[in-house]
């Protein structure tokens, strides 16, 4: 077959077997473009194999110790994918493959370093290096690449050269745990939107003295990943970029957050696990997500000034959740506030713009933590999972259709404790009108519960209900009391020990 143009080897999953050549592999067309092979058994391709029309390379978990003998000419190669050839000590010499956009050497464990010509390939777009444990030194690159994975080498430092890689975008070091800090050079990455230095352990601070004209040129940056570094201080400059949308700041040494953040455009923040952390700030009104579980020395949560100004825009996000468990030191009451801050705020922007509710969106405020006391707030309260409300005859007046619940969840006494303890809460809703009975149903993912079987949480969750009947009368709400919760071992299932409703008012927002 010598004008075959496309070769695929296929391993299936969980197949352990591969092709055996055991007198060796006499050939491959030359006119190939395409080769593609699983679990290639060779030490290298055939020695007369010309390479010189492949547009694409692909031998996955190959057993390769070095890609082919001699000078080979890859003026065609695109793509060249060796991910997990794991006695793989030997790159080509890449000078010959001017066409060269992506390079994956993932888990290349034997490889010690890329040949400096990688710097030449100037329409080099993407490299990967992820796994590979031997790489000490950073690549040269050409300005052009957009994607780089470091993750798993052992380089120290990221050299102040990398200001030239202006069309970079992702740029990823987790698991670099040699690095300690990144060059003040780093705010020269203009295009750069994702930036990963998760579990870089030795990792100890970003730079600190960039004035506010330098650090613009990150106007791009959308998601800052700082989770289980050596960090214990926030930059301002960090809080300020534009395009910031999500800091992962977890198990790090912070003990404070800039009061800045309050004017950041920020939708995702996670503290979980910064002992250290005393407060959190005045948080802005575009964040629906925080996740401070195992903040154990927070005391305050700052409530928002502004979440309930008149001039403050709606943001069309259809969920809020914030998570503070084990924030045993912090106030009930300052809790209870800041729910009541969201929730009212996003009841107040439904009723100025309805157009959330024509496109269906199921709008919901969620804050858990470790408790198991309803708050007096809550007008109507029952032991168990169920619980009545009789509406007033001008309930409808309000511009305020919405519910809010506390529910006090617990595990049975029977001992088990669920490995991955995520559940997804409904409610049911039986109404009495003056027509019958209709039923409306409401669901909420909520948060990993603690793998203590003994612990006790309290959920406040506000949910919209933009269905409900003008004659309602009278309202029970049925929160489901066996939520399924993924785990490995024996079924364990969180009950509904109490449950507390109250319709939300305008008076509320005083």
């Amino acid at each position: 077959m010598p004008n075959l143009r496309l070769l695929k080897v296929i391993q299936p999953s969980g197949c352990t077997k591969t092709l055996n050549f055991s007198q060796g592999l006499e050939s491959l067309p030359d006119e190939l473009r395409y080769l593609s092979w699983d679990s290639y058994p060779l030490e290298s391709l055939p020695s007369d194999f010309k390479m010189r029309n492949l547009v694409e390379l692909h031998l996955r978990n190959s057993q390769l110790e070095h890609l082919c003998l001699g000078v080979q000419h890859f003026r065609r190669l695109k793509v060249l994918n060796l991910r997990r050839s794991r006695n793989l000590t030997q790159i080509p010499d890449l000078t010959k493959a001017p066409c060269l956009e992506k390079i994956e050497l993932k888990d290349c464990k034997r490889v010690v370093n890329l040949p400096r010509i990688t710097g030449m390939l100037k329409f080099l777009q993407s490299l990967d290096l992820s796994g590979c444990s031997r790489v000490d030194k950073f690549p040269e690159l050409p300005r052009n690449i957009k994607e780089l994975n470091m993750s798993g080498t052992k380089i120290r430092q990221v050299p102040s050269t990398i200001e030239h890689l202006s069309h970079l975008e992702r740029f990823v070091l987790s698991k670099c745990r040699k690095l300690e800090t990144l060059p003040t050079s780093i705010h020269k990455l203009k295009s750069l939107r994702y930036l990963d230095l998760d579990d870089c352990m030795q990792f100890k601070y970003l730079p600190k003295n960039l004035e506010p004209s330098l650090s613009t040129d990150l106007l791009l940056l959308e998601i800052l990943d700082l989770n289980n570094t050596k960090i214990s201080e926030i930059p301002d400059w960090i809080i300020r970029l534009p395009s910031l949308v999500q800091l992962v700041i977890c198990e790090t040494r912070i003990t404070t957050i800039p009061a800045s953040i309050k004017y950041s455009k920020l939708h995702h923040l996670e503290v979980r696990g910064c002992k250290f952390l005393l407060s959190l700030p005045e948080l802005p009104v575009s964040l629906t997500f925080v996740d401070a579980q195992g903040c154990t020395s927070l005391e305050k949560v700052t409530i928002s000034s502004i979440a309930l100004g008149p001039q403050v825009p709606y943001r069309s996000s259809n969920y809020e959740r914030l998570i503070i468990d084990d924030s045993l030191k912090l106030d009930r009451d300052n809790i209870m506030n800041e729910f009541l801050s969201r929730a009212v705020r996003m009841a107040n922007g439904l009723a100025k713009d309805i157009r959330f509710l024509r496109a269906g969106y199921n709008l919901q405020v969620v804050i858990s933590f470790l408790g198991k006391e309803i708050p007096e707030w809550f007008s109507h309260k029952r032991e168990g999972c169920v619980t009545i409300m009789k509406l007033s005859p001008h309930w409808n007046n309000t511009n305020f259709p919405g519910f809010a619940a506390c529910l006090i969840l617990g595990w049975n006494d029977n001992g088990d404790s669920p490995r991955r303890p995520w559940a997804n809460l409904k409610c049911k809703m039986y109404v009495k009108t003056i027509n019958g009975q209709t039923c409306i149903n409401r669901a909420s993912r909520l948060c990993n519960l603690r793998e203590d079987p003994s612990s006790n949480y309290v959920f406040l969750w506000y949910f919209h209900v933009e269905d409900l009947d003008s004659s309602a009368e009278e309202i029970s709400f049925h929160f489901n009391k066996d939520i399924k919760v993924n785990f490995n071992g024996p079924m364990s299932t969180p009950q509904v020990k109490r449950c507390g409703i109250r319709m939300l008012s305008p008076q509320d927002a005083a």
